[in-house]
């Protein structure tokens, strides 16, 4: 009950990395989602104090998208190509890098990184002290009616958001809030309720005769979106555990495999990660 788990979304700090760094590189291999990566995990793990990590990554082809083919498809038309590229680059990286310090990738198949993460607070949030998200991604919201569950979006703790916050910021509570996204949509691809935008969408919430109307109308769109934004998926398995860390750590092998990429190894660096690993 001591314990902090920091859960990090490994796609999205990787591509936030890549965005970040776009003109770093060693030998012409783009290296600065690499470095930024390690910089942002580096800097969260003080910041929350964590002594446990896990990366969660997607592993396509997704459940979700068995039941709503569009799911996650209009935004390829929008993508940025050359930045889609220095994320995959920096993926493949940190998918030699990460196990080789010992440091544990948590994927299922057919599963998303928000399901992992789902997984690990409706099952083991008794036993932390408190479980932080390290992502971007607005449907980890219907989690903070854990007390101990935080979401950060940013690297510095003091923008973490909790129940409170959210109450705060947003006037709702976590599954007010997702019952808004179902109406008017999610980032997804998930269609919502046409015209219906996030002021209507959350003014329905709060107010009875508004959300009865919109649901006598729309009950298809706003039952099919509940379902698909979920945490954990309906077919996880119940029975996945959080892989922990292994082997002590060694900062030698940071310090060789990021030196591998002319990527300096900062004593931040080195402090955080021996704080997570055994």
């Amino acid at each position: 009950m001591n314990r902090t788990l920091l859960a990090v979304d490994l796609s999205y700090q990787s591509y936030r990395a890549s965005a970040a760094h776009p003109n770093l590189t060693s030998d012409g291999t783009f290296t600065g989602g690499l470095f930024g990566f390690f910089q942002s995990v580096s800097k969260m793990i003080r910041e929350c104090n964590a002594d446990q990590i896990v990366f969660c990554a997607d592993c396509k082809p997704y459940k979700r998208s068995e039941q709503f083919p569009e799911y996650k498809q209009w935004r390829v038309a929008t993508r940025n190509e050359e930045l889609l590229t220095k994320h995959k680059q920096t993926m493949t990286l940190l998918r030699q890098i990460l196990p080789d310090l010992g440091l544990p990738i948590w994927e299922l198949p057919g599963f998303e990184s928000d399901d992992l993460i789902g997984h690990a607070v409706r099952k083991y949030r008794h036993r932390y002290r408190r479980i932080v998200a390290a992502s971007n991604d607005s449907d980890l919201f219907q989690l903070l009616e854990a007390d101990n569950f935080y979401v950060l979006r940013e690297t510095e703790w003091a923008s973490a958001w909790n129940r409170q916050r959210l109450l705060d910021k947003k006037g709702l509570t976590p599954d007010q809030y997702m019952l808004a996204t179902a109406l008017m949509g999610t980032h997804n691809d998930l269609p919502g309720i046409k015209g219906v935008g996030q002021v209507t969408a959350m003014n329905a919430v709060l107010e009875p005769g508004k959300l009865r109307a919109l649901r006598d109308k729309h009950a298809d769109i706003i039952d099919r979106n509940l379902a698909l934004i979920k945490l954990p998926h309906p077919e996880f398995p119940w029975g996945a555990r959080i892989p922990m860390a292994t082997g002590e750590f060694d900062s030698r092998a940071l310090y060789r495999a990021l030196g591998r990429y002319d990527i300096q190894v900062t004593m931040s660096m080195v402090n955080a990660l021996e704080q997570v690993l055994p």
